[in-house]
């Protein structure tokens, strides 16, 4: 272990701790230490998923035998090395990540000797709060959801107020400007028929360019 780091078990691992670990086993397994092996990289990857998993009972050479490799799970162990071989290249392949890594990575997987359980080292408690995201309580995001959703309606409901009030006074507008006044000159000695309303004897022709009414002239005399 480096100094300044200091070592979790998977089983005290929060979930934001085992989506680091998780991270940190991508960029290992990525690398160009790993590139090379594909044997090594899905023995990492068991290894380290077994011990998140809490599943430390499969991390027995005899029980990685059986599962990676494909051995009996009863096939003999001391002359059959494949697990302990794999473990070696893959413990020689961690050193060579760790040593050619440009900065201290936040946590740091170890395969140790004699054992098949990985060691997750973090680099010191600040930086691993620092990459851990505080999960938002599902109350602040529901009041979220129903202050946003008041919001829209509130705003809809502005939207609605002033076209009703708006819209009223734009119609009023426009039928104004449309009006038509007219102003008539009749000649010397005609009157205009007159009942009880003043315009019952006017027509105006459907084009607009006539005007119709009946009158009569000095004489008396009744015409169109």
């Amino acid at each position: 272990m480096a100094t300044g780091q200091h070592s979790v078990t998977a089983h005290k691992l929060s979930a934001e701790q085992a989506n680091l670990v998780r991270c940190a086993l991508e960029s290992v397994i990525s690398s160009d230490a790993f590139a090379p092996s594909k044997r090594c990289q899905d023995f990492l990857r068991l290894v380290v998923e077994h011990a998140l998993a809490g599943d430390l009972d499969s991390l027995s050479e005899r029980m990685i035998g059986a599962e990676m490799f494909r051995r009996p799970v009863d096939y003999d162990t001391s002359n059959d090395a494949v697990v302990r071989v794999r473990a070696t290249e893959v413990r020689k392949r961690l050193a060579q990540y760790y040593r050619e890594a440009a900065q201290t990575p936040v946590v740091r997987i170890d395969l140790l000797p004699g054992s098949y359980v990985p060691e997750f080292n973090w680099s010191s408690p600040g930086r691993v709060a620092d990459q851990v995201t505080t999960p938002v309580p599902s109350q602040a995001i529901a009041s979220r959801s129903r202050r946003t959703l008041w919001l829209a309606v509130s705003a809809v409901l502005v939207c609605v107020s002033w076209l009703a009030i708006i819209w009223p006074q734009s119609r009023t507008k426009v039928q104004s400007n449309n009006t038509l006044r007219l102003s008539l000159g009749l000649p010397k000695g005609v009157n205009l028929h007159r009942n009880w309303h003043p315009f019952e004897h006017i027509a105006v022709s459907p084009d607009g360019q006539t005007l119709a009414f009946a009158a009569t002239d000095a004489s008396g005399r009744s015409f169109l």
